[in-house]
């Protein structure tokens, strides 16, 4: 069996390092119980080069998410390389939550919501 016709193939490879983490409302990072705000994750690659595709798993952990005073819907794969959840402070307490996301299991980008 011999191939002819020969297609190039391209990879493209996440550089957890160079994630970006983006509030919608910029106040999300100071906000009252009961306000919602999205945090959208962009991912780029090693060339500073968006991913531009979807097909990746983000996830975030945090104590305060583990113990449900804040909360965090579903995360939306915008098929363009971002991803988008949407984080609720459900009551106050006195510390900042640090929040991490998760790239495909890999530990990325740290970030804090404070519900006072």
């Amino acid at each position: 069996m011999s191939l002819d016709n020969t297609q190039a193939v391209s990879f493209t490879s996440v550089d957890v390092s160079r994630t970006v983490i983006t509030p919608d409302p910029l106040n999300i990072i100071y906000a009252n119980p009961g306000t919602a705000g999205s945090i959208t994750v962009s991912l780029f690659q090693a060339d500073d080069s968006l991913v531009g595709h979807g097909g990746h798993t983000v996830s975030f952990t945090g104590t305060y998410l583990d113990v449900n005073f804040i909360t965090h819907d579903d995360t939306i794969d915008n098929s363009d390389g971002t991803y988008t959840a949407t984080f609720t402070c459900r009551g106050s307490y006195p510390n900042n939550a640090n929040i991490t996301a998760h790239i495909d299991g890999i530990e990325s980008v740290t970030f804090q919501i404070d519900c006072d």
